[in-house]
């Protein structure tokens, strides 16, 4: 984080573009903010960008939105997100069951202990 003369706190990633995840990216001491992803206005939970006079604008993936379109857009997403999540959690299940018909099969321990951490690690799972 850096301090520019104007007071205006910045945030920026390893390649010095404007970047935070945790709040916005410009902070001014006046109330000024804005939210930006590597170098992209973007922010899915509310406004990018919050003047002092109460203007505020809504961007998503660097594209300016009305409050409706963000309305809309933001909605998509946490439909999208919550789809990814379903399918990770049934192709995790699929892997467990995977590994539990092996050890029903009667492989032995050694292999069968090999053979879990394998299904484990394709699907995320750390042993």
């Amino acid at each position: 984080m850096t301090i520019s003369k104007n007071g205006r706190k910045k945030w920026r990633d390893e390649k010095g573009a404007l970047h935070r995840e945790e709040g916005p990216a410009v902070e001014g001491e006046d109330g000024f903010k804005q939210w930006w992803l590597h170098g992209v206005r973007h922010r899915e939970d509310g406004p990018a960008v919050e003047y002092v006079d109460g203007t505020k604008e809504w961007w998503i993936k660097g594209e300016l939105l009305t409050p409706q379109q963000f309305a809309e857009k933001s909605a998509e997403m946490a439909l999208q997100r919550q789809k990814e999540i379903v399918e990770q959690a049934e192709k995790k299940a699929t892997l467990i069951a995977s590994a539990e018909q092996m050890c029903r099969n009667g492989i032995s321990t050694p292999t069968r202990k090999m053979q879990k951490i394998k299904i484990f690690r394709a699907g995320g799972f750390s042993s």
